[in-house]
């Protein structure tokens, strides 16, 4: 992580553009969005953060399962994306947009900020900032519990150097398809990345193949 982070931090500054005089006529960034942003472990780098709460998925009151599974899914999705930087960087540097497709949109919302200011205190810098839309690459992960509870969790893959900003969480039956957050804009169809995994649920359970859920007596 670290050694990708001074790769893109290199890049960055390798193609500075950004300069204090550019960023004074920059309008300031507005609070929804900077009360949002968290910093990147190491690194001078803010991102935004979704403030969208995690699901609390039921089980099936039918069936039970002999084993738990995961499945990851390939997505395409357009969603509000921020990354802030000290002036001497690009923050677009640290977004990488999602690889051409065929079809659908490519040209979305890009615009830069600055921020004076986070959490109540000045910076003693100020940083640029840049809002992008997408299309960003996603990587859902479904989970079907022992008791068929079935759960979805995403990570917006837009940010190299922070891989789970932003992150989403909800629930409910095919949720890869289904039930999906309102935020977030899906570019075509989920598409299957390898092959599912299976844990056993009880120690008489061995896990192989395509598992079947089973009824409750």
């Amino acid at each position: 992580m670290k050694a990708l982070m001074l790769l893109v931090l290199v890049a960055a500054l390798g193609s500075s553009v950004c300069r204090k005089s550019d960023l004074n006529k920059l309008e300031e960034l507005p609070k929804d969005i900077a009360e949002n942003l968290e910093r990147i472990p190491d690194s001078d780098v803010l991102v935004s953060i979704a403030p969208i709460a995690d699901p609390n998925p039921q089980p099936s009151p039918i069936f039970a399962r002999a084993c738990s599974e995961t499945q990851d899914f390939w997505v395409q999705v357009a969603y509000p994306v921020t990354v802030c930087a000290p002036f001497d960087l690009v923050p677009g540097t640290f977004m990488a947009d999602a690889p051409p497709r065929s079809s659908g949109p490519r040209a979305t919302t890009v615009k830069n900020y600055k921020l004076t200011a986070l959490a109540g205190q000045p910076l003693t810098t100020p940083f640029g900032c840049q809002r992008r839309s997408g299309p960003f690459l996603a990587i859902i992960t479904r989970t079907i519990a022992c008791n068929n509870a079935t759960s979805c969790s995403m990570q917006i893959l837009g940010v190299p150097s922070c891989p789970a900003c932003p992150s989403f969480a909800w629930g409910g039956e095919s949720c890869e398809v289904n039930n999906r957050p309102s935020e977030v804009r899906f570019i075509g169809l989920p598409v299957t990345k390898g092959r599912p995994s299976y844990s056993a649920c009880s120690s008489h359970t061995t896990c192989g193949g395509t598992p079947a859920p089973s009824p409750i007596p």
